[in-house]
């Protein structure tokens, strides 16, 4: 086995070239996983499983069968009293059962959930938990069992207990006693100090942190002190140099706890790929399309009977879906069909049904009637009763109205203007219903939907705003419960832009053709918004042409630039926009470069909240500076988008820029949105490195 991995190393070294074109992560974790399964020094086992347990979700080599089998060999390493030794089978010391759980302590996060495997992890902890307190003799600990106190030992056993958040108050006073006044010189140690001192004191001991960084020399040291500085401080300029520098090593390194390091670190600054989300409107397009019925119609339910006011809902929406289709002209000769048959019944009865309107709107809708057909319904429609016998209905006149407007009437024309005064002044605590009239009686049973929702669309852009404000109100404070009526009302209201004091429950169902129609539109309206990072948006922009619209010379050659070299996204199409007139493209890749008031970026990604006021806030945090740039990835429809947005003026921006995309930590951003700020502290004008912050929104 060992020849296998001497034999995977010589590859490495000698193939520079795949090394290069491969993810550094997916390359060293390969190498970390053949060696774990090699190697029996516990030490080495251990710290490959705990990259290995980091790097899971990440490179995607890494598979949690893959993780299950490594924990499973140290699990399997376990001594009878709990603790690890050198190698399998030799005595238990300190150091290795402190390896071993500082392993476990993260194997277990990957494994939640999953009952047995929790079990066994958690057995194995405890025993070597156990075993440490045991060995513990009221200082610090040696390096077997009734050893007196030593440095190195003390060291792991703090760090490992620590992590796992056991061992109190045994690794406060052990470190105070024994680690807290010697700070180590070889940077292995150093590491292990800073983790014990940052579990302990949840504070960066930034004194100990600069001596690691500048302590490192051989190629190993520099991912893990990268690894470190990323868990203490998060990615930062010295940490991105030592990445680069970790990264320089890539075809020449020779020591085993290189890709163990490596694994780990360069973990911290990738992210698990999230997949592009299917396209919710073309797949409650073709639901609806599949739930048609064989005559055409459709009914409440697949395979229930036609109804013509679903059937209305449903091509009301297949507009959006493909207006062409067979089944719009299926469903359109049903209409015509229920049409004709209910206007029979009026010509018998003179009095107006739903279904008849329904029918005769659809059939406007699309424009399938000539001018000699609408003359005729038109003329019916005006000698009808505009009700039944419990009295006109308010349901029916607005239908009424809406078809009469379609055929020529205008809100002036007599029985239009007479009749939106009746719907007014029938209302009834805003909204309409049903009306119940006899020689006895007269009662208005109202508010109702959905009629109160289908008469407030009719009269909107017939009467003053004024007129419908309590009819506002209602739907703003009291949605109704059905959900497709619950959708219906919040289309409505937002396609008036008015913002109701609810949100619609998306159940997503699959049954009702009423929801999957209200849906097909709410898809249209609002386009499902991706949870998206920017590791997943690169990833899929890497090596690709993309387009992109600009407001700003300057920062299009920088950003151009800043893609092309450190992620080969070659820009292949610009487009200059107006910063007021900018439109974020629906579909395909585009890099966006735009004043960050210009672009509603939740709507492009669901993680993140710009709100710009007197003062700027990402998702609800303060960001302060003279000039301040924003990364954010995000997805349309089909394609990735990311976003490169400034503050004004834009001068400043460009200035950053022009700086800041220059430097190397701009190769491991991550995150669900980067934010760099400039301070000109010295007040001199230029943007210099140390007057810059980057922050992550993870």
């Amino acid at each position: 086995m060992r020849k296998l991995y001497v034999l995977s190393l010589l590859l490495l070294i000698i193939l520079g070239s795949s090394a290069v074109s491969a993810s550094i992560l997916e390359y060293s974790s390969k190498i970390t996983y053949d060696y774990s399964l090699e190697t029996d020094k516990i030490k080495d086992l251990s710290l490959s499983l705990l990259a290995l347990a980091v790097a899971t979700d990440k490179a995607e080599s890494l598979d949690r069968k893959k993780l299950w089998e490594v924990t499973e060999k140290l699990l399997s390493h376990q001594n009878g009293d709990g603790g690890w030794g050198y190698f399998y089978g030799s005595v238990s010391s300190v150091p290795d059962t402190g390896y071993a759980l500082l392993a476990l302590g993260t194997a277990l996060e990957k494994f939640e959930g999953e009952y047995d495997k929790e079990y066994k992890i958690k057995r194995a902890i405890n025993r070597g938990v156990e075993f440490l307190l045991d060995n513990y003799n009221g200082e610090g600990w040696g390096y077997l069992k009734k050893m007196p106190t030593s440095y190195y030992p003390t060291l792991i056993a703090v760090v490992a207990l620590s992590s796992l958040n056991r061992g109190y108050p045994y690794t406060e006073i052990a470190f105070s006693n024994v680690l807290k006044n010697t700070i180590p010189e070889k940077p292995e140690e150093l590491a292990l100090w800073i983790l014990a001192y940052y579990n302990i004191y949840k504070e960066e001991p930034t004194n100990v942190v600069e001596k690691l960084i500048k302590s490192v020399k051989e190629d190993y040291e520099y991912p893990l002190a990268a690894y470190v500085l990323l868990k203490v401080r998060g990615l930062d300029f010295e940490a991105a140099k030592l990445l680069a520098k970790a990264e320089s090593y890539n075809e020449s390194w020779t020591s085993p706890y290189y890709p163990i390091y490596t694994t780990m670190a360069f973990s911290l600054v990738s992210e698990s790929i999230i997949p592009q989300g299917e396209d919710k409107l073309a797949k409650y397009c073709a639901l609806l399309e599949n739930m048609q019925n064989e005559d055409g119609g459709w009914g409440i339910y697949k395979g229930s009977p036609s109804d013509v006011r679903v059937t209305y809902y449903a091509l009301m929406s297949m507009k959006i879906c493909n207006p062409q289709s067979e089944a719009v002209y299926r469903g359109l000769e049903f209409m015509r069909r229920e049409m004709e048959k209910n206007k029979e019944l009026i010509l018998m009865d003179g009095k107006l049904r739903d279904e008849y309107l329904y029918a005769l709107l659809a059939l406007l809708e699309y424009r399938s009637l000539d001018w000699n057909e609408r003359k005729v319904e038109r003329a019916l429609i005006e000698s009808s009763e505009w009700g039944f016998a419990y009295g006109k209905q308010p349901l029916t006149t607005a239908l009424a109205i809406k078809a009469l407007l379609k055929m020529g009437a205008d809100k002036t024309t007599p029985i239009v203007k007479e009749n939106i005064e009746w719907l007014l002044r029938i209302k009834k605590n805003g909204g309409w219903g049903f009306i119940f009239r006899t020689v006895i009686v007269d009662w208005n049973y109202a508010p109702e939907y959905p009629a109160t929702i289908e008469i407030f669309n009719v009269l909107w852009p017939l009467v003053d705003e004024e007129d419908l404000k309590d009819t506002i109100e209602l739907l703003r404070k009291t949605p109704p419960r059905i959900e497709w009526q619950k959708l219906y009302a919040y289309l409505s209201l937002s396609e008036k832009s008015i913002e109701p004091y609810w949100s619609p429950e998306i159940s997503e169902s699959e049954n009702n053709s009423l929801t999957v129609a209200m849906l097909v539109r709410y898809y249209s309206m609002f386009p499902g918004v991706a949870k998206v990072n920017l590791y997943s948006v690169i990833t899929e922009l890497k090596d690709k042409n993309v387009s992109m619209i600009t407001t700003t010379e300057v920062l299009k050659d920088t950003v151009k630039a800043m893609l092309k070299d450190n992620f080969n996204i070659i820009v292949n199409e610009t487009v200059f926009a107006d910063p007021e007139l900018l439109e974020v493209p629906e579909r395909g890749n585009w890099i966006v470069i735009a004043p960050i008031s210009a672009v509603k970026v939740h709507e492009y990604n669901a993680d993140v909240k710009v709100r710009v006021g007197e003062e700027i806030k990402v998702n609800d945090l303060p960001v302060e500076g003279k000039a301040i740039l924003f990364i954010i990835p995000g997805r349309n429809r089909n394609g990735n988008l990311i976003f490169i947005l400034y503050t004004e003026p834009k001068e400043y921006a460009e200035k950053l820029a022009e700086v800041i995309f220059s430097q190397p930590i701009i190769k491991y951003i991550h995150g669900k949105c980067v934010v760099i700020t400039w301070k000109d502290t010295n007040n001199n004008g230029n943007v210099e490195i140390e007057e810059i912050d980057m922050k992550f929104l993870k």
